[in-house]
C-alpha cells in the first residue's frame, strides 16, 4: 500500500493545476459564438442576395407583362381599324362597277 500513497498527492497537484479547462471551455465558447455569427452574417447576405434577385425577377416579369399586354393592345386596334379600312374600298369597288 506504500506506492499508493506518494501518487496521490501528485495526482491531486495536478488536479488543482487543471484549470485550464475551463479556459478551454471559455475558448471553446467564445469560437462558437464567432462561429455562430459568421454563419449569420453568411446567411443574411445570402439572403439579401436572394431577395436582391427576386426583386430583379419581379421587374423582369412586370416589364414581359406590359410588353406583351401593349403588343395585344396593338392587334387588336389593328384588327378594330381593319374592318374600317376595308369598307371604303368596298363601296369604291361597287361605285367603280
Amino acid at each position: 500500500m506504500r506506492p499508493l500513497a506518494p501518487s496521490a498527492p501528485s495526482e491531486i497537484s495536478e488536479l488543482t493545476r487543471k484549470p485550464s479547462t475551463q479556459v478551454d471551455f471559455a475558448a471553446l465558447k467564445q469560437n462558437l459564438e464567432l462561429s455562430e455569427r459568421t454563419d449569420f452574417m453568411n446567411l443574411k447576405a445570402e439572403n439579401e442576395r436572394l431577395l436582391g434577385d427576386i426583386e430583379r425577377l419581379k421587374q423582369k416579369l412586370r416589364e414581359e407583362i406590359s410588353r406583351t399586354q401593349a403588343g395585344v393592345r396593338l392587334d387588336l386596334n389593328l384588327e378594330k381599324v381593319r374592318p374600317r379600312s376595308l369598307q371604303p374600298r368596298r363601296g369604291r369597288e361597287e361605285a367603280g362597277s
